[in-house]
């Protein structure tokens, strides 16, 4: 693997990566990043997902990626680790993830459909803190949730993800982690939790080719295509 690394370097100057021993020198981690990546980055960096939750290998390495967008969970290890090591960013957490608990975290009690409704409304939208903070209060009062932690939790954190709190800010369209889950099925036509690591570099770098060839065909189609104006609105155009 490090004589990859190398060869990268060797090829490109801007290839990065960096290899972690122990005190044996027996491996524990790597980190690396394409030389194509980073010149990406610095056109595409406003907004990055990063993610933990792809395949283990058989070695127990977690693979993390992290994820942009170009022009076409609640951790709290993660939570300090963003704030120590990259304090100038915002961090937000997959509203994804925490909706689709609300049948698991609150199906249990009478009227669900309804509070389901009520909930998800006050959610998506609220016009301001206040609104959504009013509306929360009369949504536990009106269903007696008095009693819910994870719903008590959800409010103390709510500057974490909910949307009202992210107004004004760019995200890039991104309020959950669908980036990086469809980078997970990208991933999976090469990689597997049996994969060694000598494969897995070689195989992320045929990855990285393919999903190139593909942005090129793509600026390719949309130079030559044109979209149709469906009105004569000047703004339209």
């Amino acid at each position: 693997m490090l004589d990859y690394f190398m060869r990268m370097k060797e090829m490109n100057p801007n290839f990065f990566y960096a290899v972690n021993v122990d005190d044996d020198y027996k491996f524990k981690s790597a980190v690396w990043v394409d030389a194509r990546c980073r010149a990406s980055y610095e056109y595409y960096g406003d907004v990055v997902s990063f993610d933990t939750t792809y395949s283990t290998n058989r070695l127990g390495l977690p693979f993390t990626s992290f994820v942009g967008v170009n022009y076409h969970d609640q951790c709290r290890s993660m939570f300090g680790a963003i704030r120590k090591v990259i304090p100038n960013t915002r961090h937000r957490w997959c509203i994804w993830h925490i909706t689709k608990k609300i049948p698991y975290k609150l199906g249990g009690y009478d009227r669900f459909n309804e509070l389901n409704a009520k909930l998800k409304h006050i959610i998506w939208n609220s016009q301001s803190v206040e609104g959504f903070e009013d509306g929360w209060a009369e949504f536990i009062e009106e269903f007696d949730l008095h009693h819910n932690k994870w719903l008590s939790d959800l409010f103390d954190d709510r500057r974490m993800w909910m949307p009202i709190f992210f107004k004004g800010q760019f995200w890039a369209s991104m309020r959950s982690t669908q980036k990086s889950e469809s980078m997970h099925s990208f991933f999976g036509g090469y990689l597997h939790c049996k994969t060694s690591l000598v494969q897995f570099v070689h195989e992320y770098d045929n990855v990285l080719e393919n999903k190139e060839q593909k942005e090129l065909e793509n600026d390719a189609a949309d130079s030559k295509g044109l979209i149709p104006c469906a009105t004569s609105s000047a703004i339209e155009r």
